[in-house]
């Protein structure tokens, strides 16, 4: 019986999946994979080990200098935590593929329908859309909704009447390049490539040999001070 490429695990009928030595949104065909990997092997792979290492900034350059598409069939934007200077707020300062870069705040809300406040701040485009659910979610539950001037609100524009508005245009944002933060996730993509391709070109007897297990002992261990 064949066992998982990762994790020794037999393979049974159904428990088996194709695993793309390059994930694809790195540049990974169908020309290089490897056949005797487990689905869970995969999934837990994929998420632990591919994921973090693609959005390493490092990473998420090249995707974006060569174009590099996801499984989505776009580049994907490069995403850092920031913040802007002029308000003083925490936001994610977005560089897409085409395109200036640009503050995303998201939505940030505080107190409660039950409470009786309830406060929103973020980008316009997200705040229409809490609006909504939150007029919504106030209709069902029979609550009426007014504005800090006691305005009545059944609309979004009623909303965005009473709405303050501030701006900022300088972004700061942040990298880090500790060990957990970059050199763990770096060091496992990379062993986890060589793994494979070592596997492809060498074949079932080098992967479950001595030389195979130095790289799979890499990939499995913890964060310093765990096993």
């Amino acid at each position: 019986m064949s066992r998982c490429l990762y994790t020794y695990a037999d393979l049974g009928q159904g428990k088996s999946t194709v695993e793309h030595i390059v994930p694809y949104a790195l540049g990974g065909s169908d020309a290089f994979v490897i056949r005797y990997c487990s689905k869970q092997a995969n999934n837990d792979f994929g998420r632990d080990i591919d994921a973090p290492f693609m959005a390493l900034p490092l990473v998420g350059f090249s995707r974006y200098s060569l174009g590099l598409k996801g499984r989505s069939g776009q580049v994907p934007d490069i995403v850092f935590n920031g913040e802007c200077v002029e308000l003083e707020t925490p936001c994610k300062v977005v560089f897409p593929f085409r395109g200036e870069p640009y503050a995303n705040f998201g939505v940030s809300p505080s107190g409660s329908l039950e409470s009786g406040k309830i406060c929103f701040s973020g980008s316009e485009e997200r705040l229409r859309l809490a609006v909504k659910g939150l007029i919504k979610k106030a209709t069902v539950k029979g609550f009426s909704l007014q504005s800090h001037t006691y305005s009545p609100i059944l609309t979004i524009e009623d909303a965005f009447s009473e709405a303050k508005t501030e701006s900022g245009e300088t972004l700061h944002f942040r990298l880090h390049f500790g060990y957990e933060d970059f050199f763990v996730p770096w060091a496992k993509g990379i062993v986890k490539i060589a793994l494979g391709f070592g596997a492809f070109a060498l074949g079932e007897t080098w992967a479950f040999s001595p030389a195979a297990d130095a790289l799979r002992s890499a990939l499995m261990c913890g964060p310093r001070g765990t096993s």
